[in-house]
């Protein structure tokens, strides 16, 4: 309880306190509890103007946020309140709408093979390009920038049932087993050596990206670690409901319960970082035939259980239950297979779900950064470690240039490709012309797309697309986690 609050209370409690009249007292002792009335009322009035100051600040708060256009203090969606004693958090259900997406990829080429009606069953995205999984006839087809570029066949006979691909390396689940593997030309060969728990285990279900580390899941809900840093993370409880209205999930530090509209059917941990969580959620609904249909929902949350965004499945009659979206650097890629269609959507929040980060939401010592577009009106927001400052990044013409100060620590990038370029044939920078750093592009920039800077011998660079806003994050490849954690905090709004 803060100091002002505490002062209110008390004020009030003195008011209430207050004597009541009593009968006649003598002269002097009159003059006495004169005294110490006077003092009681001037501790009152004190009081009592704090309380007031409280309020008004409260009120002032509130107003500055609504003349901003935003909430006036952390918001919480669909998430009602209720007293600390009545257990988990009640979520409430996803709008029923399908949320709207980005079509990354169209190939009805996906249904041919196999007849009206029946297609891909999975998918996985690395940087820009998307890999759809096709296992009626045991191959991965590859799509960059919404361009098919390979169609690659598995290299063990069996039945594809999932696939994870990141940093170049391709793991996919077989009749059960996972198989790690290398593309070398058109070809799939073997790649790094799998812990011996993972190589042994036959009844794995799934594969899914929990911050740094890859990790199978086995039938039971068992977690294998697959690759990564380690140690292996700590599996979440999520179940359905006794009531069957809602799952519960139990994820480290939050435990939260989310309402289904319809008889809850499964959930599940879709992907986790740092600062998020993504669980999927399915529920059964009766169509217009009289049948039955499984609509699925995506819930982000943040590590301590606040709802940041939902996403609403835009589902088919011709669709499954198993086909689960992917979650890269905190965006949404759903799968959606219709009669006539096979397409990969970048999701986009549901208006009644999607908040923008702040500062509860951001990492732990991030801070806000903002920057308006110039012709399209849209706002970028993201998260930036608090020690960033900001710096203007070497052009591309910078060799032509009388002068210029390379920045020499990690810094927001001032530079939105706005710049005229009078020469593209500079050489590319040295490491000691270089700084971590994250991009914004603007859309109107000269040259759209990631930065040049990129070709630093030993860096790297990440990056993601919003509604035409390309942020991107220059580090070297030990800044892997960091550029994704940044990453994950773009919001665009317009």
């Amino acid at each position: 309880m803060s100091e002002l609050e505490r002062g209110f209370r008390e004020g009030l409690g003195r008011i209430e306190v207050l004597p009541a009249p009593v009968t006649p007292i003598a002269p002097e002792a009159i003059v006495a509890l004169g005294e110490v009335a006077k003092r009681r009322l001037r501790r009152v009035r004190t009081l009592l103007v704090a309380a007031m100051v409280a309020v008004l600040a409260t009120a002032i708060g509130l107003a500055g946020a609504l003349l901003e256009g935003g909430p006036a203090g952390d918001v919480v969606v669909g998430v009602p309140s209720a007293p600390a004693s009545s257990g988990p958090p009640l979520v409430q259900p996803a709008p029923e709408d399908p949320s709207t997406g980005e079509v990354l990829v169209d190939d009805p080429g996906l249904l041919s093979v196999n007849g009206v009606g029946r297609g891909p069953t999975a998918l996985s995205v690395d940087g820009d390009t998307v890999y759809v999984l096709d296992p009626v006839v045991g191959r991965i087809v590859v799509y960059r920038d919404g361009t098919k570029t390979l169609s690659v066949f598995s290299p063990v006979e069996g039945t594809l049932t999932g696939i994870l691909v990141r940093d170049g390396v391709w793991y996919l689940v077989v009749d059960g087993r996972v198989h790690a593997y290398e593309l070398r030309g058109s070809d799939l060969v073997a790649g790094q050596d799998l812990p011996a728990g993972v190589a042994a285990a036959t009844d794995v279900t799934r594969l899914i990206a929990v911050a740094d580390d890859i990790v199978a899941v086995r039938q039971g809900g068992e977690w294998l670690l697959v690759a990564g840093p380690g140690p292996l993370p700590v599996a979440p409880d999520v179940r359905v409901g006794a009531a069957g209205d809602r799952l519960v999930v139990q994820d480290g530090g939050f435990e939260v319960e989310i309402l289904t509209r319809n008889p809850a059917l499964s959930g599940s941990l879709v992907a986790r970082d740092a600062d998020h969580a993504w669980y999927e959620i399915w529920d059964t609904r009766r169509d217009d035939t009289g049948g039955s249909t499984s609509q699925g929902y995506l819930y982000e949350f943040t590590r301590d259980g606040g709802l940041v965004a939902t996403y609403t499945y835009p589902i088919s009659a011709a669709m499954a239950a198993d086909r689960t979206a992917a979650v890269v650097d905190g965006k949404v890629y759903w799968l959606f297979v219709s009669q006539d269609r096979a397409q990969v959507l970048l999701l986009h929040p549901s208006q009644a779900g999607a908040t923008l980060p702040t500062a509860s939401t951001l990492p732990e010592g991030f801070r806000k950064v903002r920057y308006d577009t110039v012709d399209t009106g849209q706002r970028v927001e993201l998260g930036v470690p608090e020690s960033w400052g900001e710096a203007y990044s070497p052009p591309s013409d910078y060799c032509f240039r009388s002068s210029f100060d390379f920045p020499d620590s990690p810094y927001v990038d001032t530079n939105h490709g706005l710049d005229q370029h009078h020469a593209d044939n500079c050489a590319a920078l040295t490491p000691a012309r270089q700084a971590l750093h994250v991009s914004v592009t603007d859309p109107s920039a000269v040259v759209a797309g990631r930065p040049w800077d990129g070709d630093t011998p030993g860096w790297k660079q990440w990056s993601s697309t919003i509604e035409g806003v390309v942020v991107t994050v220059t580090g070297r490849t030990s800044d892997a986690a960091l550029a994704r954690r940044i990453l994950a905090t773009v919001r665009v709004t317009t």
